[in-house]
């Protein structure tokens, strides 16, 4: 299908828009989908980095009036362009397009129906800032937002709120598995400092004098990323040089998964960078750069998964917060892992597969809480459940409780509950728990009132989209026919009289 994607860079709207969205492109591409961009020109505008990345960009009207350089929230003038004349400059360029991505703060409501009755095409907005929209699809990937936010909107027809949803590059699901299994140790901490690509108030300069400043016992192995693109990239560029042997300084990366894979802590903002640095478990002091950074910076400290420093007091409590990081450096690590697990792609993606082919998916899967600890022991504790058990023995109320909070506060572990999409009822359960690098034990129950009607196959298929690229094994006692049936035609290969063995699918 035709997807065109309407998303700006700039100096002061900076790169985060742009990469989540070419994240998303190429997930779109690879799927078989014609995918474009809708741009305006301007400086920092990333337009050479979409088409090195293979797609074609639609250059739409010189902006009128140059981007508010004050504040963040001044978010009318990032357009450029009253907001008429850039939906009539997209439209006018626009040819059978079938479903619109809108990721920009300098659009409104106005804009996006004019401009979806304008192509009739479907819409899918991409938000945090909790505001009206006429979307079939939304996301807001703010880490712990919840649905109720949007519910007197009336923004989308669904809506897909929090983290699990971070629309993350292709590489970090298996940069965390590496994360996962390396050593919570440390010698001199290597720190990646990377403050966005464009970093107004030339943060990544002072907290590399900060370092200098602090004596040689306390300076990490420093990276600094920061490109050409950046206003300041001169001043760091110098103060890189004359640090010496404890400062690198690359321009670009390619595979940023890779790069923070090795590092052991990270200096940044709080835009999707922090979601990706969560998820292979870089523990981060977070200097917010932007008002819309506030909410998933106050979120990260709630969870007790970063520090936060502000930008006034840089010089003087760099060091102190830097310390306190690496003094709880492991449970830091541990914190992080559970707040992005680097799946979002994926999930989005099935959401905009059902989108574009008109279609409902029957089942999905959803994170289990505590708050489902009574439904899965009234589950356990069943006789048909316990039938075919590893272990035939129901467990007492307070064992599985201590259990199931244990299964759930640790982050190389995924616990699922099976979800009927239509009526919304809870029909089971699918865990999956690491036993070593991308490699799982898969366990599947349904509730027993729901037996024989193929949800246990069908569970199975959504977990080959969401962990395709990992090995399950699933344990099955050899008198569990109907079970040894279901694993045997669901990609599953049985190699002794009791284990099935599901390959890597890609």
């Amino acid at each position: 299908m035709n997807i065109l994607i309407r998303a700006d860079a700039s100096v002061q709207i900076g790169s985060g828009h742009i990469m989540r969205c070419l994240v998303l492109a190429q997930a779109l591409m690879k799927q078989g989908h014609e995918v474009s961009f809708a741009c305006r020109r301007q400086a920092g505008d990333l337009v050479e980095l979409i088409q090195k990345r293979g797609f074609r960009v639609m250059t739409l009207i010189d902006p009128v009036q140059a981007p508010s350089l004050g504040s963040t929230l001044d978010y009318s003038s990032w357009l450029g362009v009253p907001w008429q004349q850039d939906a009539e400059s997209l439209v006018s360029q626009a040819e059978n397009i079938d479903l619109l991505i809108v990721d920009h703060y300098g659009i409104n409501v106005e804009w996006e129906t004019w401009v979806k009755g304008a192509l009739g095409c479907k819409l899918f907005v991409i938000d945090d800032l909790v505001r009206s929209h006429c979307a079939e699809l939304l996301l807001d990937q703010t880490l712990l937002r919840e649905k109720q936010a949007y519910v007197s909107l009336g923004a989308a027809k669904r809506v897909l709120v929090g983290s699990d949803y971070a629309l993350l590059a292709e590489h970090f699901p298996a940069a965390r598995e590496a994360m996962l299994s390396k050593p919570a140790t440390l010698n001199r901490p290597r720190v990646l400092l990377f403050m966005g690509a464009m970093d107004l108030p030339n943060v990544t300069l002072r907290v590399i004098e900060a370092f200098a400043q602090s004596g040689a016992d306390k300076r990490p192995l420093l990276t600094v990323l920061l490109g050409k693109h950046a206003r300041h990239y001169q001043q760091v560029r110098e103060a890189c040089i004359r640090a010496g042997g404890w400062v690198n300084h690359i321009e670009h990366v390619d595979n940023m998964a890779e790069l923070m894979c090795q590092h052991d802590l990270a200096i940044g903002a709080a835009g999707t960078t922090a979601l990706e640095r969560a998820c292979v478990g870089l523990p981060s002091i977070i200097i917010p750069l932007a008002d819309n950074q506030k909410d998933i910076c106050q979120n990260l400290v709630a969870t007790n998964a970063v520090i936060s420093l502000e930008i006034d007091k840089i010089e003087a409590e760099l060091i102190v917060k830097y310390e306190l990081l690496l003094a709880d450096y492991r449970d830091f690590r541990n914190r992080n892992f559970a707040q992005c697990d680097g799946l979002g792609t994926r999930r989005v993606m099935q959401e905009l597969n059902d989108l574009l082919n008109d279609t409902s998916s029957s089942l999905t899967l959803r994170k289990a809480t505590v708050a489902d600890i009574k439904q899965v022991y009234e589950w356990q504790i069943h006789p048909s459940t316990r039938q075919y058990a590893n272990n035939p023995q129901s467990p007492g109320w307070q064992e599985h409780q201590i259990w199931m909070r244990k299964q759930l506060a640790n982050p190389e572990h995924f616990f699922y509950f099976i979800v009927d999409c239509e009526s919304h009822s809870d029909l089971g359960v699918v865990r999956l728990d690491r036993v070593a690098r991308a490699e799982y034990v898969i366990s599947i129950f349904i509730d027993p009132s729901q037996y024989g009607k193929k949800i246990a196959g069908k569970a199975l298929a959504l977990i080959d989209t969401l962990h395709g690229d990992v090995t399950i094994i699933a344990k099955v006692l050899k008198e569990n026919v109907v079970s040894q049936r279901l694993f045997s035609s669901a990609n599953y290969r049985q190699v002794s009289d009791d284990t099935f063995i599901r390959e890597p699918l890609k």
